[in-house]
């Protein structure tokens, strides 16, 4: 078995939250900015393009990976990837989605993928979601696996009903507020 290996994030900053997709990996980083490395092929990771980062396993490409941009100043307190999405909370109580959107996942009204291509990162739009909940996966057990079915949002308070749960964002990440 290889060994593992420490993820070197760039500016030496380190993880506060780790999120994983299908083909793609984020990250709330400790200064609260976010990064996305891994396969690109719906703008998961929020670079404006479909371009890969460390899609390959190259040596050292994570060391000049910029941020991504969810507007001016916003600090990022959580991040979710889907199999091909990405959204985040930022310290305003904003959700942001982008990536896939062929199921309208991401929650902007159309089924336009997001953050593909040149300035669509920076016209991102937030979500408006009831009583600010958080988005959470409708998941079924097939057989011995969970298979992500849905998205749906929710009240304020932590709910149970049928295979959902949605929570507040404060419940997310507390030692970043």
């Amino acid at each position: 078995m290889a060994a593992v290996v420490d993820v070197q994030l760039p500016g030496g900053r380190t993880a506060a939250a780790v999120a994983a997709g299908a083909y793609h990996t984020c990250a709330v980083l400790s200064d609260r900015t976010a990064i996305c490395w891994g396969w690109n092929f719906y703008g998961e990771l929020g670079r404006d393009s479909t371009a890969a980062v460390c899609g390959s396993g190259g040596g050292g490409c994570m060391s000049g990976l910029a941020t991504i941009f969810l507007g001016a100043g916003a600090a990022v307190v959580a991040i979710a990837a889907g199999g091909l999405h990405t959204c985040a909370i930022v310290a305003s109580g904003a959700t942001k989605c982008w990536g896939l959107n062929n199921n309208g996942q991401l929650g902007i009204g159309s089924t336009a993928d997001q953050g593909d291509s040149a300035g669509e990162m920076a016209a991102l739009a937030a979500l408006t979601l009831p009583g600010g909940a958080v988005c959470g996966q409708v998941r079924r057990l097939v057989g011995m696996e969970w298979w992500a079915v849905g998205t749906v949002c929710g009240g304020g308070e932590v709910m149970r009903a049928a295979d959902v749960v949605c929570m507040p964002p404060r419940l997310l990440l507390p030692a970043l507020y």
